[in-house]
């Protein structure tokens, strides 16, 4: 699933695609990559301020991947779906 598509799908659903990490923020679908996410100078920014924002700021942020994301959606469309 692209960027592009994950966007769509959110915005469908009424969430709220941001750029960054805000106080607003609620979850991240951290897409694959291939990095040691042990190491903190290759997480990508993203993952570092919202693994900080949890931890310092008691912020309840979900990392996801992109599997959960799609498991997430289809729950969301299925209930959509039973309300018609």
């Amino acid at each position: 699933m692209t960027r592009k598509q994950a966007q769509g799908i959110v915005s469908a659903l009424n969430g709220t695609n941001q750029s960054s990490i805000t106080k607003q923020t609620t979850i991240l679908v951290i897409g694959y990559q291939q990095t040691n996410l042990l190491d903190n100078q290759q997480q990508p920014k993203k993952v570092i301020n919202a693994l900080y924002n949890r931890r310092k700021l008691s912020q309840n942020i979900k990392l996801i991947s992109e599997k959960e994301f799609i498991t997430l959606i289809t729950k969301d469309f299925q209930s959509l779906l039973n309300n018609l």
